[in-house]
């Protein structure tokens, strides 16, 4: 049975655009394996299931696809392995652009490791990590783009146009011509729908404040 195909489906004809979600190590992490009795073998099963799925997203049009990996920034040294094959498995012979994303807290521990990840882009968190993640941007040079998650996705305040403009900034000096994504740091699916919409026009209105749409 398909995961998030359908409701993918549903999305994609209201927003054309958008990124299909989904994980694999945090899974393992946060489940119970009464059957493998393995890490590794668990996580692969599991990286196996996605990759069928994320075919079928790209088979309907996902141009996108983030992994959710929060479990990551916690994961012993020699998980991280494991982890990257994983990935690998994704996305093999799938044409989509791959994300990365961390959050709940800043991604020393898994630095430089996570840089050699099979993926595109990497999201980091710049709401519960932004100074250490800002100085992990500064040490390492990193090719890959970047996905900066600067809106709080647990907490309803609403983030004010001068804090979204001094953050995005300060990403930008250090990234120096490199394409970057602007979203809140987790989903927002534990928010109130209002509260969620409120956020995500913060965000864009800020944004497109600070680099008009049509700008250079």
């Amino acid at each position: 049975k398909d995961i998030i195909l359908e409701e993918f489906k549903l999305a994609k004809e209201i927003q054309p655009e958008i990124k299909a979600v989904i994980s694999c190590f945090t899974i393992a992490e946060l489940s119970k394996d009464e059957f493998y009795g393995n890490k590794k073998e668990f996580v692969m099963a599991i990286a196996d299931i996605m990759n069928r799925e994320a075919k079928k997203l790209a088979e309907n049009g996902a141009r996108y696809i983030q992994i959710d990996e929060p479990s990551l920034l916690y994961a012993k040294k020699e998980d991280l392995e494991i982890a990257r094959e994983a990935i690998d498995v994704i996305g093999r012979s799938i044409r989509a652009k791959f994300f990365l994303t961390t959050y709940f807290r800043d991604a020393e521990r898994i630095f430089p490791e996570i840089l050699e990840f099979p993926v595109d882009v990497i999201g980091l968190d710049f709401v519960e990590g932004y100074e250490k993640n800002l100085g992990l941007l500064k040490e390492y040079r990193i090719e890959k783009e970047i996905q900066a998650g600067i809106v709080d996705g647990r907490n309803t305040k609403i983030e004010s146009p001068e804090e979204i403009k001094k953050k995005v900034d300060n990403i930008i000096e250090i990234v120096n011509g490199k394409s970057i994504y602007i979203t809140p740091n987790t989903g927002l699916e534990f928010l109130p729908w209002i509260k969620a919409g409120e956020k995500l026009k913060v965000m864009c209105d800020s944004i497109n404040f600070i680099y008009p749409p049509n700008s250079e």
